[in-house]
């Protein structure tokens, strides 16, 4: 707001004193609502409507065929095949083909207890979840035991299986005595349960499964389900610690999400945590300012599989097979289980050390330097987000104006959910305006107290914060992808900005592809290691950024 305005007798008319305040306040408030618009434009827009069908793929040994039971009798596919589910029922399938198996059935259940928060334009068939059966798990099967695999979605935020860098799920093993699902909450979110075993299942359960249940790979989509289906439908089961955040497989990237940035007692940077972007520059007066950029969001899902082991009692065997056959599986049990505790608990354990290496990591410590690089100038391409804040987007197309409309509209449906509840006072002047294929847009400017004389010419800006945007080539990714990170910075103040450097932070799940980076102006580029097991990308700007200059980095990172 403003606080003085202090004029000498000698000074223009009372007109000419309105006009030059007006001028000022159009001047500060216009660069805001510049800044603003460009911050969500690279915000992820999440999503609260969830996929229609969890999509599964089902695979097997070489020559496995999987038939789909139904009321009908089902249908037949060799494996892999992949196949839509609705949510909150029980499927049953018959596994046949093993090697060296001729003439053997098995039998699973799958249990869908949820589905997939998808962003927009984003398919849920193209991030199906992976359901294996191996040679291991038939022939525990054969041995009367109850194979059970709990398939979920691990917690973006917690990384607690290390790095992958192909498609296939992470396994982990638990104690017969112990909860897979439980196990699998501490993980991340389950979504699907299967059980393997040799009982057929009988005709009541199968006939509960008819038309509109699930859509096979020849279909292009799916009736609704007879109410007599419905009527059998399982509820899903709330999780065992509460109701979770419905975006765990969302990778996010850039900000200050944990310990706060801040100088230290030798002026380097502590509290860069994995994940934080942020930049350090001297303003006009030479003070160190620190200034973290936005948060973005990647759908990233990555699969992980907790498999449970329960043998069946020596009663429900002897019914099955021959009292002779029985012992013989019964002792064969007995020492596979003896083994398996102390598999158990070493993973356990191995778990809980991660856990809590990742809760007492420190980045105030000096790390070894990989590599230092001298950047020239290079042009980069930033697409659209070039146009905000310019007068070149009234040249934009139509269909381009349509597609920053729905980014803009999603992402302060984003910014109204983040925001705290309640109402604020708005003080100061404010600006409102309405941009042609975008909707209204509002913004307000906070000035300083000030005294000035009322003479002609342009008043001089003040001095702003150093602005940071942070965004991906792409909202989502599957792992072993490519994903190019673009990090734009803007003095919209009045003074020119110097020793510009700019942090960013790898979580363990991005690893850094080298010789990627540029610079569009001259900088020295710096890598080193961080706690995360990933690199800390650094670019140190050399000449300084004048009032109104804008300059942009980039870097790819490999999703794992």
């Amino acid at each position: 707001m403003i606080g003085r305005l202090n004029l000498r007798a000698n000074a223009p008319s009372t007109l000419s004193r309105l006009c030059f305040v007006l001028v000022f306040v159009s001047v500060v408030a216009i660069p805001r609502l510049t800044s603003q618009a460009q911050e969500k434009h690279v915000i992820l827009q999440r999503s609260e409507v969830k996929a229609p069908l969890l999509f599964v793929r089902v695979q097997g040994p070489e020559g496995m065929a999987v038939t789909f039971l139904d009321s009908r009798g089902g249908r037949t596919f060799d494996q892999p095949v992949t196949v839509g589910l609705r949510p909150s029922f029980i499927y049953r399938l018959r596994l046949s083909g093993f090697p060296n198996r001729p003439g053997v059935n098995f039998y699973a259940s799958l249990e869908v207890r949820s589905t997939l928060h998808l962003p927009p334009r984003q398919k849920a068939s193209e991030f199906p979840a992976p359901v294996i059966f191996s040679e291991a798990d038939a022939e525990s099967a054969l041995a009367g035991v109850l194979v059970t695999k709990v398939i979920g979605l691990e917690d973006a935020e917690k990384t607690a299986l290390g790095p992958l860098f192909s498609g296939q799920p992470a396994e982990v093993s638990v104690n017969p005595e112990d909860d897979p699902l439980k196990y699998a909450q501490m993980l991340g979110r389950p979504l699907l349960i299967v059980r393997l075993g040799t009982r057929e299942p009988e005709a009541a359960e199968v006939a509960r499964l008819g038309p509109g249940m699930i859509l096979f790979p020849d279909m292009v989509s799916l009736p609704p389900p007879s109410s007599s289906q419905l009527f059998h439908k399982v509820p899903p089961e709330l999780p065992l610690k509460g109701l979770l955040d419905p975006l765990e497989e969302c990778l996010r990237d850039g900000g200050d999400q944990g310990t706060p940035a801040h100088f230290n007692s030798t002026g380097r940077i502590g509290g860069l945590d994995p994940s934080d972007t942020v930049a350090e520059y001297r303003d006009s007066t030479g003070r160190l300012k620190l200034k973290p950029s936005n948060v973005v969001c990647i759908f990233v899902p990555r699969w992980f599989v907790v498999k449970h082991e329960t043998g069946l009692s020596r009663f429900d065997a002897a019914k099955a097979i021959s009292a002779v056959d029985a012992a013989k599986r019964q002792n064969l049990l007995a020492e596979k289980q003896n083994s398996r505790p102390l598999r158990g608990l070493k993973e356990a354990e191995q778990f809980r050390h991660r856990q809590r290496l990742e809760a007492a990591r420190s980045t105030d410590r000096a790390t070894r330097v990989e590599t230092v690089k001298v950047l020239q100038g290079t042009e980069i391409d930033i697409g659209l987000a070039a146009y905000l804040g310019t007068k070149a987007a009234l040249t934009l197309r139509d269909e381009d104006k349509l597609r920053l409309a729905r980014q803009f509209k999603l992402a302060q449906e984003l910014q109204k959910e983040q925001a705290p509840a309640g109402t604020q006072a708005a003080n100061g002047p404010q600006a409102v305006g309405h941009v042609v294929g975008l909707g209204q847009v509002t913004g307000s400017a906070d000035l300083r107290e000030f005294s000035c004389i009322c003479m002609p010419g342009e008043p001089e800006l003040p001095e702003k914060p150093l602005y940071l945007c942070k965004w991906a080539s792409t909202d989502a990714a599957q792992v072993g992808d490519v994903i190019t990170f673009y990090i734009k910075y803007v003095n919209l103040g009045g003074k020119p900005i110097q020793d510009i450097a700019i942090s960013d932070s790898l979580t363990g799940r991005l690893e850094y592809v080298p010789g990627s980076a540029k610079s569009d102006r001259e900088a020295v580029f710096v890598t080193q290691e961080n706690d995360a097991g990933s690199l800390i990308l650094r670019w140190e700007i050399r000449d300084p950024l004048p009032p109104g200059k804008k300059g942009v980095v980039s870097f790819q990172a490999r999703v794992r």
